[in-house]
């Protein structure tokens, strides 16, 4: 029997004598060394297993102590490892007789050893290199138990300090320990709480008693039956101050999107999302609900003004905003009540919430466009006044000039029907029509107007009768248009115009003009046309009197210096910083002329292309031309193009003079450096150089918007320098002389 309890011990057990020699070995000691029993007894046990070359090394040591603790060898066998105890035997005068050794296999115990040291070693490392702070706390008393260097770093207290003292007493605000407290007494009894196993933003409290948000995520582990608690902290002041400011920022957006005059749309493939205040006054609704989720086929007409299919066009500019990030384009749109209207329109590019999306921002230019109508029909007319000018210089018959200044402003002026009626003398003084020009022409001269009497109503009996212009800019309801409304909307005219012809205070006539529309009729268009009229009746008058036709010359002079101080004026209106600058520069350019020796003549045709040199400006948007900051390459590249743009402007005009020409070349250099065609030496016309020196004098001397004038000496030097390489240097000796010696005076 106990041979069998013997063998049925798992661990090798082997019983030797004094002199190590195996007496008796179980089967597990025999298993182990690879022998039987027969095989094993009698030989040292170092010989047998485990093997070595002789005893184990504390196995003296228990036979002279008798304390079998102290012999606990550890044995490695190949893979496994054994813990060897020796127990010994003695006799009745105490001598050892007989050991006993147990090899117990902890094989299986050191592996779990070493990877639980491994693992407290990971764990350790993670505490002292983790970024966040790790507490650990005992659960029942809340001691804490744990503070890696982050937590130190993060609340203030260095380790030893913490460790061992209640967590709620020193981190948390006084506030929340009752609170926290409550919770840790469930917690030490059920391992449960309301924070357990979820992250959470907490209030804690520094060292210095300033307080901090942090974001805190606990787990629960039971160590030895008893629950702690581990935390891992994350200080997010600065998450939380990008949120803030985040905040803020969507504010600030939202406060601009909502301010801004321009309309701001934000659209996907669903439809509008959001929109701003000015979205829904621009188009006419009333609110968001009503304008959100509608799609972009309610905001314009079927086709734009090229032809274009509006929707297939909307999807190709998406599709470039969508490749490039954004895409800009005019655009024609429609109101809510079907009223369509231009646009400048921005789309761009966004992602939100991982979703593409569109920001449309549309800024309604009707009013520039009105502005730039207005600019070009101003320079029709004043292209017309030069012809009508034209005309009456060159008059030697009256009927001739009235058919011809008809034509003049039907022609070149883009008036549909001009007509001219004369008075005719006598009790009823009946209008009759000479000269008419238009689609209407038939029927003004086969049907008078009327009579000048007072009940004579029309447009030219009451401009006749008053001796003022009448302008009529809505036909269809103005009660004075009765007599031809029905012929003249037929035609599409909507306004009418009539100007009394007087002469030396003597009522000659009536110039009457119709016009499609009612803002052909501006104010500063009457104004031309009244002075025409007058013109007009100055020359038929003296071709009546065959008068000295010097008076003539001289009064279409002063109206031509007129036309052209006119359009200065509307440059410099455009441009208030640089108001009275072409006025100096034709002053500056005609005294240089003057000192060189030019002639009488020459010198007044480049004063009036001094007076005329930046009409191209008219063209350069106004923000442009009053920026205050430096230009941008693209911005200064449309500023050189009012060179250009003046000399088409006034290369139809016929002076007696190249003005056109002077105006094209006042930027150009001898050395070819100057724009906009880099003309060199003699390419550039004499008066162009004079007027390249007198401009660049007067804009560096006076402020502009982006600077402060730099005064006339700097000025001075400039053209110095570059005397003979950019600048003519006959034109730079003279207008050194000027200031230098015959003291010039702006």
């Amino acid at each position: 029997m106990w041979r069998r309890i013997f063998d049925a011990i798992e661990d090798p057990v082997v019983l030797h004598d004094a002199e190590f020699h195996v007496l008796l070995a179980n089967a597990a000691y025999c298993r182990e060394a690879g022998l039987s029993e027969a095989e094993v007894l009698g030989k040292p046990y170092w010989e047998v297993f485990p093997r070595g070359a002789g005893p184990l090394p504390k196995r003296k040591d228990v036979v002279r102590s008798g304390d079998p603790s102290i012999s606990q060898d550890e044995v490695q066998v190949g893979a496994k490892l054994f813990l060897a105890k020796c127990y010994v035997v003695r006799d009745d005068q105490g001598v050892a007789s007989h050991s006993l050794l147990i090899f117990n296999d902890i094989t299986a115990q050191r592996l779990a050893e070493m990877a639980l040291a491994e693992s407290e070693e990971r764990f350790r490392r993670a505490m002292e290199t983790a970024r966040d702070a790790i507490v650990s706390i005992d659960g029942e008393s809340g001691i804490v138990t744990a503070w890696n260097p982050a937590a130190e770093m993060m609340f203030g207290f260095p380790r030893e300090e913490i460790l061992g003292r209640n967590f709620h007493d020193f981190i948390l605000p006084p506030r929340f320990r009752e609170a926290a407290k409550t919770g840790m007494a469930q917690f030490a009894s059920e391992g449960k709480g309301p924070v357990i196993g979820r992250t959470q933003e907490l209030i804690a409290l520094r060292r210095d008693g300033t307080e901090f948000p942090i974001e805190l995520s606990i787990s629960a582990v039971q160590i030895h039956g008893k629950w702690n608690a581990t935390g891992i902290a994350r200080d997010i002041s600065e998450r939380k101050h990008a949120e803030e400011s985040l905040k803020n920022l969507a504010t600030k957006f939202r406060t601009v999107f909502e301010s801004s005059s321009d309309a701001i749309i934000l659209l996907d493939e669903a439809g509008f999302f959001d929109c701003n205040m000015a979205a829904l006054r621009m188009f006419g609704f009333q609110s968001r609900d009503e304008f959100l989720g509608k799609n972009l086929s309610t905001l314009f007409p079927p086709t734009q003004p090229g032809g274009e299919q509006s929707i297939e066009l909307a999807h190709e500019h998406m599709a470039i905003a969508f490749e490039s990030g954004s895409d800009r384009f005019e655009w024609l749109h429609c109101r809510q009540d079907g009223a369509e209207f231009p646009a400048e329109v921005l789309l761009t590019a966004l992602t939100l919430d991982g979703k593409l999306a569109i920001q449309a921002t549309v800024r309604d230019i009707s009013e520039r466009r009105h502005a730039e109508e207005k600019d070009r029909r101003l320079g029709q007319m004043y292209r017309t006044i030069s012809r009508c000018n034209e005309v009456l210089v060159r008059a030697q018959d009256e009927a001739a000039l009235i058919h011809d200044m008809c034509r003049v402003l039907s022609d070149e002026g883009g008036f549909p029907t001009v007509w001219v009626g004369y008075v005719t003398p006598g009790a009823s003084e009946l209008i009759r029509p000479v000269a008419s020009i238009g689609e209407l022409a038939e029927r003004f001269l086969e049907c008078p107007d009327t009579t000048t009497a007072d009940e004579g109503q029309g447009p030219a009996t009451t401009a006749i009768r008053t001796e003022q212009a009448v302008v009529c800019l809505d036909i269809q309801k103005d009660e004075r248009c009765q007599s031809v409304r029905e012929s003249a909307l037929q035609l599409g005219y909507e306004a009418v115009a009539a100007f009394p012809l007087t002469f030396n205070e003597h009522g000659l006539g009536v110039l009457v003009v119709y016009g499609h529309r009612p803002d052909e009729f501006a104010e500063d268009i009457i104004a031309l046309l009244a002075e025409l009229a007058g013109d007009l009746a100055f020359g038929i008058g003296n071709l009546r009197s065959r008068g000295d036709r010097l008076r003539i010359l001289e009064k279409l002079e002063l109206s031509l210096d007129h036309a052209v101080a006119a359009i200065a004026a509307m440059v410099e209106m455009r441009d208030p910083y640089t108001a009275g600058h072409q006025r100096r520069v034709a002053k500056l350019a005609t005294a240089i002329a003057e000192e060189m020796g030019m002639s009488a003549d020459d010198q007044e045709g480049l004063h009036m292309a001094g007076i005329l040199h930046d009409i191209g400006k008219i063209h350069v948007p106004a923000e442009i031309l009053s920026n205050p900051g430096k230009l941008s390459d693209a911005e200064f590249e449309i500023i050189k193009t009012h060179a250009k743009i003046g000399w088409e402007v006034l290369k139809e005009i016929d002076f007696p003079w190249p003005v056109a020409d002077m105006v094209y070349q006042h930027h150009e250099k001898l050395d070819g450096s100057g724009y906009p065609r880099g003309l060199k030496s003699d390419e550039i016309l004499p008066a162009a150089r004079i007027l390249a020196v007198a401009d660049v004098v007067e804009s560096m001397t006076t402020h502009r918007p982006y600077r402060p004038g730099f005064g006339v000496f700097p000025a001075l030097q400039e053209i110095s320098q570059r005397k003979g390489t950019a600048y003519d240097a006959m034109a730079v000796e003279a207008c050194l002389r000027l200031f230098m010696e015959k003291n010039y005076q702006w």
